[in-house]
């Protein structure tokens, strides 16, 4: 059995129950309705989000290898000596 706490009174009670017994607070539960973030995009923004994404993967992946191959190097130049 575990208890609530009564955001309105204070009292303890079982969470079963939907309402407080000494105040006869709901418990909160929250809106799904107003927790959903989804909304729909218009064509305009939805094609310059796809091309932010795509330079963002074509300036990224050849930096990140090229950062590793750097990183290889100096490795290879400094320890290995």
């Amino acid at each position: 059995m575990s208890l609530k706490f009564c955001k309105t009174c204070g009292t303890l009670y079982d969470e079963a129950k939907v309402e407080c017994p000494k105040c006869a607070a709901k418990a909160l539960e929250p809106d799904y309705d107003e927790l959903t973030y989804d909304r729909e995009m218009d064509k305009a923004e939805a094609d310059r989000l796809r091309r932010k994404s795509w330079i963002q993967l074509i300036i990224g992946v050849p930096a990140f290898i090229g950062v590793l191959y750097l990183a290889g190097y100096l490795i290879k130049m400094f320890v290995l000596k």
